[in-house]
C-alpha cells in the first residue's frame, strides 16, 4: 500500500487521485517555497539598495516591462500568503506609465 502524501496544501494522495494529482501538489509545494525565496531576496536587495518600498519598487517593475503594465488574475491568494507575498505586490489599481516618457496614461 502506498502512503498517502502528508502534504497539508491539498491533502491529496496518490490513492485518492493518482500520481499526477499527487506531483502537482508537490509542484504547488515547491512554487510556494520558490515565491517564498524570490520575495524575501527581492526585499533583501530592495533594502541594500536603500529602496524604502520595495512593493512600489516591484509594481514600478511591473508596469515598466509586463504589456499593459499589470499582473494579470486569477492569484492563488492561499497559496501567496503561505510564501510571504503579500497582496499589495499583485493586486492594485495599476496607473499605466509610459516608461520612456514617464506620462501617466489615465
Amino acid at each position: 500500500q502506498k502512503q498517502k502524501n502528508k502534504n497539508k496544501n491539498k491533502g491529496a494522495s496518490e490513492e485518492q487521485y493518482g500520481p499526477c494529482a499527487q506531483t502537482l501538489v508537490m509542484n504547488v509545494t515547491d512554487e510556494i517555497g520558490h515565491v517564498g525565496c524570490a520575495v524575501k531576496w527581492f526585499e533583501i536587495i530592495c533594502k541594500d539598495r536603500n529602496i524604502t518600498d520595495p512593493v512600489e519598487h516591484f509594481r514600478s517593475i511591473v508596469r515598466a516591462k509586463l504589456r499593459g503594465g499589470e499582473l494579470k488574475p486569477p492569484f492563488d491568494v492561499e497559496a501567496r500568503e503561505k510564501a510571504g507575498m503579500r497582496k499589495e505586490y499583485y493586486q492594485w489599481d495599476p496607473v499605466t506609465v509610459e516608461p520612456s516618457t514617464g506620462v501617466n496614461e489615465h
